[in-house]
């Protein structure tokens, strides 16, 4: 789980579907980076945006898994904690690089770890039981016969 700290609340993050198409139809299919790295107060208005749609979407998962949801943060709330006056540079890094997180969590593939396969040695051993199966037995000189 990501989580983000704003004021004195922790907020959990999740980028799953429905906040990549979320983003992608408010900022033009742009990439998360680009909108959250953005200069300025534009681009602490887009951090805002995105952490609020994020945090939306954990609250989702939760409800969705049975869970007790905790609480979103709103896009408004999330805006006045990044341009209050406690707010140093650092801080924006430190958002920015939680929202990077949990992009790349979303996009992580969940794969069941399988035994260690040799792939190069499983095609040896494919031919050479080929080869077995198509080979004709050898037989000793008596057992061969002559003509």
């Amino acid at each position: 789980m990501n989580t983000i700290k704003i004021g004195e609340r922790e907020y959990g993050l999740l980028f799953n579907g429905a906040a990549m198409f979320e983003i992608a139809e408010r900022f033009g299919n742009k990439e998360v980076s680009k909108i959250i790295f953005a200069s300025g107060r534009d681009g602490l208005s887009n951090l805002a945006a995105v952490i609020s749609i994020m945090s939306k979407q954990y609250i989702a998962y939760q409800e969705y898994m049975g869970q007790t949801p905790g609480e979103a943060i709103e896009e408004d709330a999330a805006l006045a904690a990044l341009f209050s006056p406690a707010m140093l540079p650092c801080d924006y890094n430190e958002a920015r690089r939680v929202v990077i997180q949990a992009v790349t969590a979303g996009f992580k593939r969940q794969v069941e770890e399988e035994d260690e396969t040799d792939l190069v040695l499983r095609e040896i051993e494919k031919k050479s039981t080929k080869k077995t199966a198509t080979r004709k037995p050898t037989t000793s000189k008596s057992e061969q016969s002559t003509d």
